[in-house]
C-alpha cells in the first residue's frame, strides 16, 4: 500500500486535495483519529486498495488534545506501508481569514475572534508541520495550479529521478514561500510601462523578446547560467527527489514569467521541468 496524510490548516485546500485524490483512483477517508490509523491500515491489508489517503485537521485535535504522538504513530504507519509521506497545505492567515469570511463558515476552534482562532490552530498544528515531508502554500494558487503541484508531488514520490519546478510569481501578490533557490529579477526593464506590452505576459514572444534582449538582462542571465550549472547539480547529489526555483517580480506576469520560461528551455533537455506561472495561471483559488 502507498499512503498519504493530508493536513493542514482549515480553510487551506485539504478537501480539495482528497477530491481530487479520490478521482485519481485513491481511497480517501477524512477525520480519522490518529489512534485508529494503524488499525484501519492493518484492516486494508486484505484489500485491494493500493493507493491510500487519509485527511488529518484540527478536529482530531478536539478529540486526543495531542498532535505530540504523532512521531510515534508515523513510525507505526511505516510499517504498515510501502511508501508513505505526509502533506501539509500552509496559508497565510489574511488569506484563511478572507476565505472564512467569504464563505461564511465557523472555524473548528469555535473561538468567539476569528483570527485569534487561526492563529491558535496554527500552534496546535505545529507538531504535526513539523514532521511533515511537503510544505505546499495554497495561499495564492488557482485550482489548476494546486492540481499541478499535487501531480509534481506525485511524480516526485513515484520516481527516484531528479525534477525541477520552476515558478513565477508576483510579489505584490505575496512572496513564493517553498522555494529552494529564488531570484528577484525587479531590477529589470519592465514591459508593464512599454504601451503595446503592458496587457500581454511573458509568455507572448514580443515580451520575452523585450525582456531577454535587454542588456542588464543579458549580464543577469549570465551570471544565472553560471549558477544554476552549479547548484543543481549539487543538489541532485545530495540526494533530493525534487528542486523547487522561484523566480519573482513585481506582477508576476512580465519579467518573472519571460525569465522562468527562458530557465525551463535552458534545463528541459537534462532534467524533468516543469514550470507554473502563479499569477496567469488562472483565478487566485
Amino acid at each position: 500500500m502507498n499512503l498519504i496524510i493530508v493536513t493542514g490548516f482549515s480553510g487551506s485546500g485539504k478537501s480539495t486535495v482528497l477530491n481530487h485524490l479520490e478521482d485519481k483512483g485513491f481511497y480517501c477517508v477524512d477525520n480519522i483519529p490518529l489512534i485508529l490509523i494503524d488499525k484501519f491500515l492493518e484492516v486494508l491489508e486484505d484489500t485491494s486498495y493500493d493507493n491510500i489517503a487519509i485527511g488529518i485537521d484540527i478536529r482530531e485535535y478536539l478529540i486526543s488534545q495531542d498532535f505530540n504522538k504523532f512521531e510515534e504513530i508515523r513510525e507505526q504507519i511505516e510499517t504498515r506501508v510501502d511508501s508513505f509521506f505526509v502533506l501539509f497545505l500552509d496559508t497565510t492567515t489574511k488569506k484563511l481569514y478572507q476565505r472564512y469570511n467569504e464563505t461564511r463558515r465557523k472555524h473548528p476552534l469555535n473561538e468567539t475572534n476569528l483570527e485569534q482562532a487561526i492563529e491558535k490552530e496554527k500552534k496546535i498544528l505545529e507538531p504535526i508541520k513539523k514532521y511533515s515531508n511537503y510544505i505546499l502554500d495554497t495561499t495564492n494558487l488557482s485550482t489548476k495550479a494546486l492540481y499541478k503541484e499535487l501531480q509534481n508531488i506525485l511524480r516526485f514520490e513515484a520516481s527516484s529521478k531528479f525534477f525541477i519546478n520552476i515558478t513565477s510569481f508576483g510579489f505584490k501578490h505575496s512572496n513564493f514561500k517553498n522555494s529552494h533557490l529564488m531570484f528577484d529579477v525587479r531590477f529589470l526593464p519592465n514591459p508593464f510601462f512599454v504601451k503595446e506590452l503592458k496587457n500581454k505576459t511573458g509568455l507572448d514572444d514580443d515580451v520575452y523578446d523585450y525582456v531577454l534582449g535587454k542588456e542588464e538582462t543579458q549580464k543577469f542571465i549570465k551570471r544565472l547560467d553560471d549558477m544554476v550549472d552549479y547548484l543543481v547539480p549539487l543538489y541532485e547529489e545530495e540526494g533530493r527527489h525534487y528542486l523547487n526555483i522561484a523566480i519573482g517580480c513585481t506582477g508576476g506576469k512580465h519579467r518573472s514569467v519571460s525569465v522562468a520560461r527562458y530557465l525551463n528551455d535552458k534545463l528541459k533537455n537534462n532534467y524533468n521541468v516543469t514550470v507554473i506561472h502563479r499569477e496567469i495561471e488562472g483565478k487566485v483559488w
